[in-house]
């Protein structure tokens, strides 16, 4: 899917072209070259055909990646507010959270089906919800499934803030390691990267019409990012720590 979703299949919704030369170009092919992320195409997609939502992703096998950038986005930012949120997007291939979500996902789904033969050989659960014995000893597979679904959903609830959880982490992460790119690449025109994620993640919200106050711990239950207030007072201490370190 990795190669037949954006080469096949996403062309039948979306327009993908090769992004304009200009500042924009230069600043993410620059900012690439210098993670030695390996970047074979970058691609503008007219999200504007739908919908008002931006963002920026990247797909691609491990030594062949390709960025997508949400023409919305480029109409919304500044090249500079935009480099900013792709720094924090190549935070996630450095720090390989794609990988990590997807073993856990992985994680999550064998497990389940790995618990549910052991519910399908268990006559007294299934004649707990009233089965015959004899339907109890054998049940029909798919029925067995759909209860054995019912009952893991309170379980569920709580995997799914521990999956949360770490999805929120990686977030931070990526926002931290956007932060700290003056010192890892030794370079000024990053000295003030944070603000500028900062100031496109507002821009982002806005004009997605996301929530802004949430309760904390609805969001997380609910919410596999952190809300923008969330991220924002992380970037302000990230920011704090990196020039307490420079004192």
């Amino acid at each position: 899917m990795v190669i037949v979703y954006p080469t096949v299949i996403q062309p039948m919704f979306n327009k993908l072209s090769p992004l304009a030369p200009g500042d924009l170009r230069s600043r993410i092919e620059s900012l690439a070259g210098k993670l030695k992320f390996p970047l074979k195409h970058l691609y503008e997609i007219d999200g504007s055909k739908r919908s008002s939502h931006s963002n920026a992703y990247f797909f691609g096998l491990p030594w062949s990646k390709h960025i997508v950038i949400f023409d919305t986005l480029i109409q919304q930012s500044k090249p500079e507010e935009v480099e900013a949120v792709l720094a924090h997007e190549l935070g996630h291939w450095y720090y390989m959270h794609p990988t990590k979500m997807m073993a856990v996902s992985q994680l999550h789904v064998f497990t389940i089906l790995a618990l549910f033969p052991a519910f399908l050989h268990a006559p007294p659960l299934l004649r707990s919800h009233d089965f015959p014995k004899a339907v109890a000893a054998q049940p029909p597979t798919i029925v067995a499934f759909l209860l054995f679904q019912m009952i893991l959903t309170p379980l569920e609830a709580v995997v799914s803030i521990g999956m949360n959880a770490v999805s929120r982490h990686f977030e931070y992460e990526a926002d931290r390691f956007a932060c700290e790119l003056q010192g890892k690449l030794q370079d000024d025109g990053m000295k003030d990267i944070g603000e500028r994620l900062g100031r496109a993640l507002v821009t982002l919200h806005v004009k997605n019409l996301s929530t802004v106050w949430v309760d904390w711990m609805y969001s997380a239950y609910h919410h596999s990012h952190p809300t923008l207030t969330e991220r924002l007072r992380g970037l302000e201490t990230f920011q704090a720590q990196l020039d307490k370190k420079k004192l």
